[in-house]
């Protein structure tokens, strides 16, 4: 709310000083453990957008066990950044060529 500006198109990583006071301390680390706010904060809304519909994708052709199972790596997702941590990711994909491998085909 402090930083309007930056709501559409975020306000990147690193170089926290340009907020000078109002977020940033130099005796202080100030990050975000939530990938989703992250996510927001560094790429503004379109980002947010644009993220979320690449993980709905993802998820899509996923069936509700599937999706019940990844349920932990997303709610640990959801408090952690773990956007950098390469598992998750590896996790996505096994799951997500699993299940399109059978539709290629038929």
């Amino acid at each position: 709310t402090k930083f309007p500006s930056y709501l559409l198109f975020g306000a990147s990583e690193g170089n926290y000083e340009r907020f000078g006071t109002n977020i940033y301390s130099p005796t202080r680390s100030y990050e975000l453990h939530s990938a989703p706010g992250t996510v927001l904060f560094c790429y503004g809304v379109i980002g947010f957008v644009l993220f979320s519909l690449s993980i709905h994708k993802i998820i899509s052709p996923f069936n509700f066990q599937t999706i019940l199972l990844l349920m932990p790596i997303l709610i640990y997702s959801l408090t952690h950044n773990s956007l950098r941590f390469t598992p998750l990711w590896i996790v996505f994909a096994i799951i997500y060529l699993k299940k399109i491998e059978p539709q290629k085909n038929s």
